[in-house]
């Protein structure tokens, strides 16, 4: 007996020291360098190259989303990085991120960086010295843009003047280290030019646009929330789980041609809600769950690239979890529901406290004062031009809510001034007699 209990305590002690040294190998591996090749590449300067970066990145790939201020998330704030993303309930917990800064300063932000290492980054998800990052931004689906057009984003982010900021490191749980050491492995290493199909109203652009450009298949196919990885055997079949949001919940919709995605929808209707963010019941779709805004300025040619594409995707009968209001924005009333309304309908196009954004003409801290609150009413029910309506989206309180934030920041002040009559001679304005 007593020869058996040795025999049990060796293994076990065996066992402890290979577990030790899994782990303390883990967390010492982590970040090690995973590549350290950077192609020879040079971002072009010229105006239409520079055009479609800034198209890239404001419409298309959306970076701003994730990179500007977050005190004004928008296109137009400059892209100083520090949004933090909190992973600590997400799977296991892998501790909290920050989006850096991609401005041109040489110390805090992208200056220093030569196109080479930031085409790697973009598209193999590496840092600059070539280690691993957390799979928060979509590398493996940025690995299929083209050279033109990863030069053509870098060409505009070069534009883009200095702003000093230094964001925090990310900080890794023990979870997130072992994964990085023992189940993240480097993308594959670009070596050769990457060209995209000829732009046109093809299934084959379609497809570059929706997995490389729009980012369509990163939202909505299935991904693992214990590793972050993508099941590819089902792209654009939903996500699988809700992603919290201070304001509402999200999942990524079905895009696949089955019942339980769009195989009911119309080509129209799909435009509809990439131009104005309506479903076919005229509801809005939030605009920080499906940039809508951005979309609306793509060409008929590349959306219906897309919509010839997404037809013919293998159709998954996958039923997603609709989007959900937080508490604030369902069960408080008054400014303070309102503005939970406006954070989650309202802020990506109008900006904090309705100061603007380049997806709008008119600046609501302005025009709203002017406008009474029958008329506001009247505007954010029916929608206008460049607005869609939210009659079938928000009820009459919860516009009436709306109201009463934005006039914490827009008291109504009256209909505008009548212009003075112009005085002429005897004649009248004209001075005629």
């Amino acid at each position: 007996m007593r020869k058996v209990l040795k025999v049990v305590g060796l293994v076990v002690a065996i066992a402890l020291v290979c577990v030790s040294g899994l782990l303390a190998y883990g967390v010492g591996a982590w970040d090690r360098v995973v590549v350290s090749d950077v192609r020879h590449l040079n971002a072009p300067n010229d105006a239409a190259s520079i055009a479609r970066g800034e198209f890239l990145y404001r419409d298309a790939l959306v970076c701003w989303s994730c990179h500007s201020d977050p005190a004004e998330p928008n296109p137009g704030s400059p892209p100083s990085g520090g949004r933090e993303f909190n992973m600590m309930e997400v799977g296991p917990g892998f501790g909290m991120a920050w989006a850096t800064n991609l401005t041109s300063d040489d110390e805090t932000g992208l200056g220093a960086w030569s196109d080479g290492e930031l085409a790697r980054t973009i598209r193999e998800g590496v840092d600059r010295e070539g280690r691993l990052l957390f799979p928060i931004m979509e590398s493996q689906m940025y690995q299929g843009l083209s050279d033109d057009d990863v030069l053509a984003l870098i060409a505009y982010l070069r534009t883009i003047p200095p702003v000093k900021n230094a964001t925090k490191p990310y900080a890794p749980t023990l979870a997130a280290k072992l994964l990085f050491t023992f189940m993240f492995k480097p993308m594959k290493h670009a070596t050769e030019p990457v060209r995209g199909p000829p732009p046109g109203e093809t299934v084959e652009y379609g497809r570059y646009l929706a997995w490389h450009v729009g980012m369509c298949v990163g939202c909505h196919t299935p991904r693992s929330p214990d590793d972050g990885q993508w099941d590819m055997t089902q792209p654009f079949a939903g996500g699988i789980f809700t992603i919290e949001e201070p304001t509402f919940g999200w999942t990524g919709s079905n895009l696949t041609p089955a019942e339980a995605g769009l195989g009911a929808w119309s080509e129209g209707q799909f435009l509809s809600l990439m131009r104005e963010g309506t479903r076919p019941d005229r509801r809005v779709v939030i605009p920080a769950v499906m940039p809508w805004p951005s979309y609306a300025h793509w060409s008929d040619r590349d959306l219906k690239a897309v919509w010839k594409y997404l037809r013919t995707v293998a159709p998954v009968e996958h039923e997603v979890s609709p989007t959900r209001l937080a508490r604030d924005a369902v069960a408080a009333s008054g400014a303070l529901r309102g503005r939970a309304l406006f954070a989650t309908y309202c802020v990506s196009c109008h900006g904090r406290d309705g100061a603007g954004t380049p997806y709008t003409d008119a600046v609501m801290k302005e025009v709203a004062t002017e406008q009474d609150d029958e008329d506001l009413a009247i505007a954010i029910q029916d929608g206008s031009e460049t607005m869609p309506g939210f009659a079938e989206t928000l009820d009459e309180g919860q516009r009436k809510d709306a109201i009463a934030y934005i006039r914490t920041f827009a008291p109504y002040a009256g209909p505008p001034a009548a212009a003075a009559p112009m005085q002429g001679g005897e004649g009248g304005a004209s001075g005629e007699k």
